[in-house]
């Protein structure tokens, strides 16, 4: 799944034309009696490029005014992806239009694509190959993150397609005076989710709720409280390599000792209170995961790029917030295949169509959205991080290795999603709660928790199939 950050800063646009038809005006009048036929200057002539994103006032946003800026010559006209809101029960969602009905009526000049979208309009030829234009401009590939082009490569079957100007991922956090504080070892790149978890636990769990410390907190993967220690027990798992349902289809949780072991840690920590997850909201309970951390009162915290950014924030609003030195770590890792990395996602793939007739003008702009001075830009405002390697080392002297360095990115199928009763996931997480909720508060042995959960798990799969 891709999460697409549609706005990096509210850009305001200014109104070009107005401006350029006043200065026009005041050039061709006189303050004396000129001739008729003094010359008049002619306005530039404009190349338009057709631009495939998700509206106008969203490309407005993100891109318009620099680009506006940048390329005067140039209008940029958006080809919508959205079609309007649908309300529903759960608020409202937003209608797309398939990519496919788009390009079969319109063929926009530059494709703002999701991943997954990149790879099979390479290989059905309908992007415009770049290798030829990188050579021709000298473009230094190398000044780019290696992980980002070496997938890209890949996914085009060795040839480039594209560019990703930003990409998102996740590293733990951690507060190094914590750890000194208690004499605990500080995390390290290559842990698993067991060694996480026995860290957490190594912290003390006494005081009361509005002051005490934790050795660890995490955000609910999901809103719905009826599912979050399923679904944070499934999201750690995936992290090992587990899936729930096994490739046939007809099996839940087959590798039975290791999700077990998963289970069992999980249980046992939150058990003893050392990680602070919010499965069951309360008012004595703190309900920020961030807050715990930017406070000074958490070990380690789950975290994307967009947290170093909001830490600079709550410390210039909190001057009297603890200033501790701010860590990162590699998330944990599937012993298995330790360089697989945490799901890393691209926030966009910028491309060519290959029945564009504005080439040129389209590599100019797909060349400068993915160079160093629009890096810097986005660098400032820490929506995302960049592809441009300058840009991706450090900010304000933390290192961003954590986030993509030593890892491969890959579009990895979690679960066999196509063999599985559509909703199973979630019932099998709704109806699993409450045996899961009664192994954490003691109600229930964690080994015997976990077996009524693979049961239950079993019968609803078949159950479901019939």
């Amino acid at each position: 799944m891709i999460k697409v950050h549609n706005a990096y800063r509210k850009y305001m646009r200014k109104s070009m034309i107005t401006a350029c038809t006043l200065a026009l005006l005041l050039a061709g009048c006189s303050s004396g009696t000129g001739s008729s036929a003094d010359p008049v200057s002619k306005p530039r002539d404009v190349t338009k490029l057709t631009v495939l994103y998700a509206s106008q006032d969203s490309f407005n946003q993100v891109y318009g005014e620099m680009l506006h800026e940048r390329f005067p010559e140039y209008e940029f006209e958006v080809i919508p992806r959205e079609a309007g809101t649908t309300e529903t029960s759960y608020g409202y969602m937003i209608n797309t239009i398939p990519l496919e009905e788009i390009l079969a009526k319109q063929q926009p000049d530059l494709l703002m694509l999701y991943q997954p979208e990149y790879g099979k309009l390479a290989q059905q030829g309908q992007l415009l190959g770049l290798d030829s234009l990188v050579a021709q401009d000298k473009l230094d590939l190398g000044a780019l993150v290696p992980l980002v082009t070496d997938y890209l490569k890949s996914e085009g079957g060795g040839k480039l397609y594209g560019l990703a100007p930003t990409f998102h991922s996740e590293a733990l956090f951690y507060n190094a005076s914590l750890f000194d504080q208690y004499g605990i070892p500080y995390p390290k790149d290559g842990m698993t989710n067991s060694e996480l978890l026995q860290l957490a636990e190594r912290f003390p769990t006494d005081g009361d709720a509005a002051n005490r410390v934790y050795g660890y907190t995490t955000f609910p993967v999901i809103s719905n409280p009826l599912r979050t220690l399923m679904d944070q027990m499934i999201l750690m798992g995936h992290r090992q390599g587990l899936s729930v349902v096994d490739s046939t289809g007809t099996k839940i949780m087959s590798d039975g000792s290791r999700w077990r072991d998963l289970f069992n840690a999980m249980a046992s920590v939150l058990h003893k209170g050392a990680w602070h997850l919010n499965y069951a909201p309360k008012d004595d309970l703190p309900d920020a995961a961030t807050e715990l951390y930017y406070s000074g009162r958490a070990a380690m915290i789950d975290g994307s790029y967009t947290m170093l950014t909001e830490l600079e924030d709550y410390r210039s609003q909190h001057p009297d917030a603890p200033q501790f030195p701010n860590k990162l770590v590699r998330m944990p890792v599937n012993p298995d295949d330790p360089d697989a990395g945490s799901p890393l996602q691209l926030s966009e793939i910028i491309a060519i169509n290959a029945k564009s007739t504005n080439t040129e003008a389209a590599w100019k702009v797909l060349q400068y959205l993915n160079g160093e001075e629009w890096a810097k830009s986005l660098e400032a405002l820490g929506r995302a991080i960049p592809t441009y390697k300058s840009q991706a080392e450090a900010r304000n002297g933390v290192s961003l290795l954590p986030f993509y360095e030593g890892q491969r990115l890959a579009d990895r199928d979690d679960e066999p999603y196509d063999q599985m009763p559509e909703k199973f996931m979630v019932r099998f997480e709704e109806e699993g709660e409450p045996i899961f909720r009664d192994a954490v508060e003691g109600r229930k042995p964690p080994e015997e928790a976990f077996d009524e959960i693979v049961g239950l798990g079993q019968q609803l799969l078949e159950s479901m199939k019939k």
